[in-house]
């Protein structure tokens, strides 16, 4: 068996996060961290940050409002029954 690779930056933030959404951590309507803050505990590039969140938006967990924050998303009814069936 090969070793696997180690995740990246990037992906170690996005598990995080998403871990803290699936978990209930970060409940609906929570505030995710501002890039700044996100910036400063990784230790890594406003890019990287900005990314992430973008990709976490394109998946439908967070909402981006410019100037005010990353919200976390209220489930969405119709995926969650579509699931279930």
């Amino acid at each position: 068996m090969t070793p696997r690779p180690a995740q990246s930056l990037g992906q170690t933030i996005r598990s995080d996060l998403e871990r803290n959404i699936a978990s209930g951590l970060w409940p609906p309507g929570h505030r995710i961290p501002f890039e700044h803050e996100l910036m400063a505990q990784y230790q890594c590039s406003r890019m990287t940050v900005n990314k992430v969140l973008s990709l976490l938006a394109e998946k439908g967990l967070i909402e981006r409002r410019r100037r005010v924050g990353s919200f976390v998303c209220k489930p969405n009814a119709t995926i969650e029954s579509v699931a279930l069936d």
